[in-house]
């Protein structure tokens, strides 16, 4: 914060700088164990490979772990070679940077201690083995103070495994074989072309008896591959969901495909080559969200208020932790100012303060209204940011304006001066959308329009987690009908309603409130609100928690948006610009049916739906409007089940599947799923 002002330019900058370094030591690595014509290409594709090109973006620490593996990697290369303790301490020095960035690298360091006494047991120097195998446990000082650390914080030192544990505890369906095999197959499906192309060349390595470079270059890749698939047997790492544990590993074997392609015949060599840099050059664009759009909105809003001054110099916003859920550390540095952030969790806090003077597990019910609110004055709380539904209820009893974003409740426990004004209101005024300019935006009772919405489409129409709605005023009256000045902001309600296509029955409903205390400053000077909408049944982390199991069956459903009006006790009847909005025919907005179904020439059957429209398309009044199509698909979904029950569903699955497959190098979860799980 002392050289860049904003944290996350700070991390991406440190991320581009590292991911320099390791394109550095990439090309050194691929000269020594290949030749330079190797080396040039093979950076080129490293350069453009889709999970390094994001990493080297992002501000995860995975593109500094990986600097400081292949940094260790070549000194370790270059003791091979020269066999002199000054490059055995530098690499060891550098997988022991590696493992304090992350623990996947600590199988890269146990990798490198093993090869050491290996080598110099080959190479028959006996005498050495003691010097060499405390020079290599250098690497293991990181680890040690990681996990002394996690003992004196949490009483355990390996609380870091039990809490990733936690994320997929409840859902996870991996069996013997899948643990055995999943590493490998994510290799393959992370980078289909240079994985294969790299056969043969490992076949190779393993005749003859001398003890190459490249040889050494190539187990060492494998062996620790190895650990990770027996850490994935008998750890924590066997899920169905996609691991950036193998990146590196994929990375690696880049060189090992250009030399194979380098092999065939000049006009092959150039085809396949060329190949290898444009499909990885288009995957490079496909970058995943690694949180939902809530957690984002929140952490912007929480600059915002900073940057405002409504959240003073020595005030504090609280945040409720929900163990195993690392969302705090991207609010955090979204918010811009970290340490403004207060950590914890209500019953954690209490059962500290009381010292054994109560039964030591203590259970939300057991802290009421005044002391919350004792303990929120003492940390000099300003904002708090609540998730847990209990904790929602007490903190919603001490009268104060909130708002909910997704799903996060925000409290604001200051009073704040208002921005709103009667030149606010007249700018309001001239401001309203109308709807005889708007003949094709849906409104609600001629008050509110819907200028645009996103369904969350990261994972190509399956299992959607957020639905981003922004809302416009097209009638003056809307301020008074909602009663701003006394904040009286419960009165409309968005409802989302997941509904089957067949029967248009309802599986699931989300409601929230539309208005808040903080946007509709943004509605009287903009004229624009926006809503954020977790659909909790997809968002996998939370729904394993808060379910247990699947709410509905999976397979294709509707997602539908009505307005409720609490006062008047109704829904608001939906227009199409100044007409009554008529529903005659399905709209896949934006989804996956009409993208994939479009592309792959795929025929849906949907003559059911249609005769169901057909008939209210004489009744031109609806009270909600079709968001689009999406597919469910839940851990413990019976597959067969939902292709019996719909034929077309296998179709569009293969459809997704390919989609993904082209296209999506970050959304492996659900396709790996389906192989694990049916084939």
């Amino acid at each position: 914060m002392y050289i860049f002002k904003d944290t996350i330019f700070a991390a991406a900058f440190v991320n581009v700088i590292t991911s320099t370094i390791s394109l550095i030591f990439f090309y050194k690595i691929c000269e020594i164990c290949f030749n330079k014509q190797n080396a040039i290409i093979s950076s080129f594709i490293f350069c453009v490979f889709p999970f390094q090109a994001w990493l080297g973006m992002s501000g995860l620490p995975e593109s500094t772990a990986y600097c400081f593996i292949i940094a260790g990697i070549y000194y370790f290369i270059k003791w091979y070679l020269e066999k002199t303790d000054k490059t055995l301490i530098i690499s060891s020095v550098m997988f022991a940077f590696a493992n304090g960035f992350r623990y996947e690298s600590w199988f890269f360091t146990a990798t490198f201690i093993l090869f050491v006494i290996f080598i110099t047991i080959q190479d028959k120097k006996i005498n050495f083995i003691f010097k060499n195998s405390l020079i290599s446990f250098i690497s293991l000082i990181t680890i040690i103070w990681w996990l002394i650390q996690n003992y004196i914080d949490h009483n355990d030192a390996f609380y870091f495994i039990s809490e990733t544990a936690k994320i997929y505890d409840q859902f996870n369906t991996a069996g013997f074989l899948q643990k055995l095999v999943q590493y490998p197959v994510f290799i393959f499906y992370t980078s289909p072309l240079t994985a294969i192309f790299s056969f043969k060349v490992i076949y190779e390595s393993f005749k003859g008896k001398e003890l190459s470079i490249q040889k050494i270059f190539i187990w060492f890749n494998l062996f620790q591959l190895l650990l990770i698939v027996i850490q994935g047997v008998i750890g924590t790492g066997g899920t169905n969901m996609m691991s950036r544990y193998i990146i590196l590993n994929a990375i690696l074997l880049i060189p090992l495909s250009v030399k194979q392609a380098l092999e065939f015949r000049k006009i092959f060599s150039v085809s396949l080559i060329t190949l290898f840099i444009t499909i990885n050059i288009i995957w490079s664009f496909y970058y995943p969200q690694p949180y939902r759009e809530d957690t984002f909105e929140v952490g912007y809003t929480m600059r915002y208020l900073i940057d405002k001054k409504f959240i003073g110099e020595n005030e504090n916003i609280y945040f409720e932790e929900d163990p195993g859920y690392l969302d705090i550390w991207a609010i955090k540095s979204l918010s811009n100012n970290p340490n403004k952030i207060v950590l914890g969790t209500f019953p954690l806090m209490k059962k500290q303060e009381r010292k054994g003077r109560r039964k030591s597990d203590l259970t939300d019910d057991e802290l009421n209204i005044l002391e919350i609110k004792q303990y929120l004055e003492k940390n000099n709380i300003n904002t708090a940011i609540v998730r847990s539904d209990s904790y929602t209820e007490k903190m919603s009893k001490l009268s104060v304006r909130n708002e909910q974003i997704g799903d996060y409740k925000i409290f604001y426990l200051k009073e704040n001066s208002s921005n709103i004004n009667d030149s606010s209101i007249s700018t309001f005024s001239k401001n309203i959308t109308q709807r005889r300019n708007n003949p094709d935006m849906i409104f609600y009772g001629g008050l509110i329009g819907l200028s645009n919405y996103v369904v969350d489409n990261s994972n190509l129409g399956m299992n959607p987690q957020t639905i981003t709605l922004e809302w416009t005023s097209s009638h003056p009256k809307l301020l008074d009908s909602i009663e701003y000045e006394e904040f009286g902001l419960e009165r409309f309600r968005s409802i989302i309603r997941i509904k089957t296509i067949d029967t248009d029955s309802t599986v699931y409903t989300i409601t929230n409130k539309i208005f808040s205390d903080r946007n509709i400053e943004e509605l009287i000077q903009n004229n624009r609100i926006k809503n954020i909408i977790v659909l909790k049944p997809f968002a996998l982390l939370q729904y394993s928690r808060k379910f247990g199991k699947s709410p509905f069956d999976g397979g294709i459903y509707n997602l539908e948006l009505s307005v409720f009006d609490e006062k008047n006790n109704n829904e608001l009847l939906v227009y199409k610009g100044e007409n009554n909005y008529i529903r005659d025919k399905i709209v896949f907005k934006d989804t996956l049916i009409s993208k994939v179904a479009d592309s792959l020439n795929i025929k849906i059957d949907t003559s059911k739906v249609k005769q169901r429209l057909q008939v209210t398309k004489t009744d031109s009044i609806n009270y909600s409007y079709n968001l689009g199509s999406i597919i469910a698909m839940f851990p413990d979904s019976d597959y067969k089940k939902i292709v019996e029950k719909r034929s077309d569903f296998a179709r569009i699955a293969l459809a997704y599947s390919l989609q993904s497959i082209l296209s999506q190098r970050y959304q492996a979860d659900h396709i790996l799923n389906w192989v694990f799980t049916y084939f």
